[in-house]
């Protein structure tokens, strides 16, 4: 009896081990989230007003903790025009490097890996449209709804997505001009011609903006970003079955903001 249940024990052995060791392999194709790696944002924008017209030329750095740190980079120059009261309407041009799409993973054959975006340099066309109202209902009286909505065309590679980010804003304010700016929003990625999710990208956010004077900010701010990486173009060459998988990284960021003026 005793070995009969030895040999039972060792027959589970064995036959985790073989599930273990395949269902290893059949996953070696499909990107390993990161689950929560931290990520750094540093962002300089400088902001310039003219009658209905503000201008924007903005820089952000993305560092990971990891041997090769400099990750996703970017330049965003542009403008926004009120249409009304409480409509802008925005053209933005963003040169990037360092971006990952769903086709830089790559079969190696054997193996995969993320192809090096570093020195990859991406040019696209934003349209933007951002409708902002005064709360007055609400405890505090200084709260702001914003709503902001951006169509984006990448030349690289012909994507387009929708980016839509509803929001609220509570400002402290000290003789009528604001100290601190609270952020409370939750940003959505659409894909509008690729990717196998509905929503390729989704992030809530929180931050406060320290305002130094009427022409410096500081922005200090967390985030948690969702990516939903889909199927490589690789799959069919290497004969492996497609996938979806999330991605999540925790974002911290630190900004300065000029708006240059009287």
């Amino acid at each position: 009896m005793t070995d009969l249940f030895s040999i039972h024990k060792a027959a589970i052995f064995v036959l985790s081990v073989a599930l273990l060791i395949c269902s290893t392999g059949y996953a070696e194709h499909i990107p390993a989230s990161e689950n929560g790696a931290p990520m750094l944002l540093l962002r300089t924008a400088g902001i310039l007003k003219s009658g209905n017209l503000t201008s924007l030329i903005e820089i952000t750095g993305n560092f990971k903790a990891e041997q090769n740190p400099l990750g996703y980079r970017s330049m965003t120059a542009g403008a926004y025009y009120r249409l009304h009261r409480n409509v802008k309407a925005g053209l933005f041009y963003r040169l990037q490097a360092g971006a990952i799409h769903d086709d830089d993973w790559k079969w190696l054959n054997p193996g995969w890996e993320w192809e090096d975006t570093g020195d990859r340099y991406e040019h696209n066309l934003i349209t933007d449209i951002t409708p902002r109202f005064l709360l007055h209902f609400l405890p505090g009286e200084h709260w702001v709804f914003s709503w902001k909505n951006r169509y984006e065309y990448n030349f690289f590679n012909g994507h387009q997505s929708v980016y839509s980010r509803p929001g609220l804003t509570w400002f402290y304010m000290k003789d009528r001009t604001p100290v601190l700016s609270f952020l409370f929003q939750y940003g959505v990625y659409f894909p509008l011609n690729f990717s196998e999710s509905v929503i390729y990208e989704h992030s809530p956010y929180i931050g406060v903006i320290y305002h130094r004077n009427s022409h410096v900010g500081l922005e200090f701010t967390a985030a948690l970003k969702n990516t939903v990486w889909s199927t490589s173009s690789d799959i069919p060459l290497s004969g492996e079955p497609g996938y979806t998988t999330v991605n999540r990284n925790i974002i911290i960021g630190i900004g300065f903001i000029y708006t240059p003026g009287n």
